[in-house]
């Protein structure tokens, strides 16, 4: 079974409002006795295709982005050193920008995982190495689009960012 072709305008449209969307602020409206509720303003776009349809030269075309080449759970997420030092991961680089996967399928489960945590919920956390003997907070939500905490041996990442993936479809 055949794919329909999706028009060109249609596909840029898309991928403006995901790029316009990359540095919002999420939405906060009241439940009512539930308390309120924050909403992420960011829209993800999901590009699934056969080999050879293009997906690669699109995803290059896009402004303000950074583009994944590190497929590994702490190389998308950073971490803390034993030093105390923060290692910058490739979503403190996405932040406030369009990350961009090519190749969705090339993902370690553990990164799939992170990724997908931190679009829906903007943050995921993680087990440390090591034991810290005192916590670690940098970065600003409002000011730098992350946020990173560190308390014993739990790392915990927020950002804000859109992001554009590509994939194989496999019939």
């Amino acid at each position: 079974m055949e794919t329909p072709e999706v028009p060109r305008h249609f596909m840029e449209e898309i991928l403006e409002a995901t790029i316009s969307s990359s540095y919002a602020r999420n939405i906060f409206y009241d439940e009512g006795p539930n308390g309120i509720h924050a909403t992420r303003a960011q829209i993800h776009s999901f590009i699934i295709e056969q080999f050879g349809s293009g997906k690669s030269t699109l995803l290059k075309s896009i402004p303000n982005s950074y583009m994944l080449t590190e497929f590994t759970h702490p190389g998308i997420l950073g971490t803390i050193s034993d030093k105390g030092e923060l290692v910058k991961g490739a979503i403190l680089n996405a932040a406030g920008k369009v990350l961009v996967i090519d190749e969705l399928q090339n993902l370690t489960l553990n990164a799939k995982y992170a990724i997908l945590d931190l679009l829906e919920d903007q943050t995921h956390s993680r087990a440390l190495g090591y034991t810290s003997k005192k916590g670690f907070n940098r970065g600003s939500l409002d000011k730098n689009c992350w946020r990173i905490e560190a308390k014993t041996n739990q790392f915990r990442i927020y950002a804000r960012f859109s992001c554009v993936a590509s994939g194989v479809f496999l019939p």
